[in-house]
């Protein structure tokens, strides 16, 4: 339903992104239970794939682990926060 809704809005403002991000961070309300986070994560990016939108997560290590619990989303595209430069973003760009 959160990716339904994120398409919905977006094309009634006109926007058609090519890529749709998750933002995964503590900011954000979560449930105090990470596994639960962790489906909630892979319905929306269940949802964003049945579309045929292509989705990805963004949001930093630590946060990823307490909110849920590591979950592993494979093939899911990673913008990893808080480069402090370009050359650290682009580094970022090979680390597994």
């Amino acid at each position: 339903a959160i990716a339904v809704d994120s398409l919905s809005r977006s094309q009634a403002l006109g926007a058609n992104p090519d890529r749709y991000w998750l933002d995964v961070e503590m900011a954000n309300h979560c449930s105090d239970l990470p596994r639960d986070n962790g489906q909630v994560v892979r319905g929306v990016l269940d949802g964003f794939r049945q579309s045929g939108i292509p989705a990805g997560i963004y949001g930093t290590r630590y946060q990823w682990g307490l909110i849920t619990g590591g979950f592993a989303a494979p093939g899911t595209p990673l913008w990893v926060a808080g480069a402090i430069d370009g050359s650290e973003a682009i580094a970022r760009c090979d680390d597994p």
